[in-house]
């Protein structure tokens, strides 16, 4: 299946089933790091969840900026407090032993596999249903 639309445009994310998949795979990487003791479960539920929020937040700020009523200001406020946000939790991470960086990062990289996996699978499941 063709991953544009019959109009040229590029199918969008399905934000509830992204947040799903990061779901899932947030909550497999937290119970291997409680099960095996290496790394901080809570590392990683704190990563994945910071850039759920961000993701969240620029969805905001895009419809807020490209929406029906747009308004540029708002998109410039949201984005700058998303950016403030994600630089004070990521300073607060590094800054204190509370929460391992490592498992801090794994957590955040649980979005892009979260769009990977719901990328591919979008893809699949289409083929399958037309073939």
């Amino acid at each position: 299946m063709d991953p544009l639309r019959a109009d040229g445009e590029a199918r969008p994310l399905r934000v509830a089933r992204l947040f799903a998949w990061q779901a899932a795979i947030a909550a497999g990487l937290a119970a291997g790091a409680a099960g095996t003791g290496r790394g901080s479960a809570a590392g990683i539920v704190l990563g994945a969840g910071l850039f759920a929020a961000s993701f969240a937040l620029q969805a905001w700020a895009t419809r807020a900026a490209l929406g029906s009523s747009a308004r540029p200001v708002w998109a410039v406020a949201i984005f700058t407090l998303k950016l403030g946000f994600l630089v004070a939790v990521g300073a607060w991470v590094l800054s204190t032993a509370a929460i391992p960086p490592l498992s801090f990062a794994a957590g955040a990289t649980t979005l892009l596999l979260a769009i990977v996996a719901e990328t591919c699978y979008r893809d699949w499941s289409a083929r399958r249903r037309v073939g």
